[in-house]
């Protein structure tokens, strides 16, 4: 994926296409079943999971919150009840980017509310539901774009190592 290098955010079309293997060399019958990025990360600690849309979001949250396996889901649409099979048992927060008329939490809150009902532990983050600005839900921002606003040493406190 390329990113602007001064704002950060990803360049979409037709800049940035996205090419599928499976579908570059025509195979038929190919059924893929995406993970989260981070997935990995899973065996490693025993840490809550938190979850966003973006891998760069995720990468940049898990140096503000290093006591959660940071994962993401690649997209919006990306995110359903069925990715979660490796997460049971686990405390998992889920922080949808922001949208015009709240698209992509209702999504995502959705998304919660099913796991809950499969006996998950999960929740939905309102944080920039609650505090984005209309410009920045038209603009779609995510939780790295808010934390990046601080140093992480001013964000953790002079007492936390990074």
């Amino acid at each position: 994926m390329k990113y602007d290098t001064l704002t950060g955010r990803r360049l979409k079309e037709p800049f940035n296409h996205i090419s599928w293997v499976h579908s570059t060399l025509q195979l038929k019958n190919f059924n893929l079943k995406q993970c989260f990025f981070g997935e990995h990360l899973l065996n490693t600690s025993n840490f809550p999971v938190a979850s966003v849309e973006s891998e760069k979001t995720a990468v940049i949250s898990s140096f503000y919150f290093p006591q959660f396996i940071w994962l993401a889901s690649g997209s919006l649409q990306n995110l359903k009840s069925s990715m979660f099979e490796r997460l049971k048992g686990r405390s998992i927060i889920l922080f949808p980017d922001t949208s015009l008329k709240g698209i992509a939490f209702n999504k995502w809150l959705q998304v919660a509310t099913e796991l809950v009902n499969l006996e998950y532990n999960c929740i939905t983050s309102d944080f920039l539901e609650l505090n984005a600005s209309i410009q920045e839900k038209e603009n779609g921002v995510d939780l790295a774009d808010y934390l990046v606003k601080y140093a992480i040493s001013e964000f953790l406190g002079k007492d936390n190592k990074v």
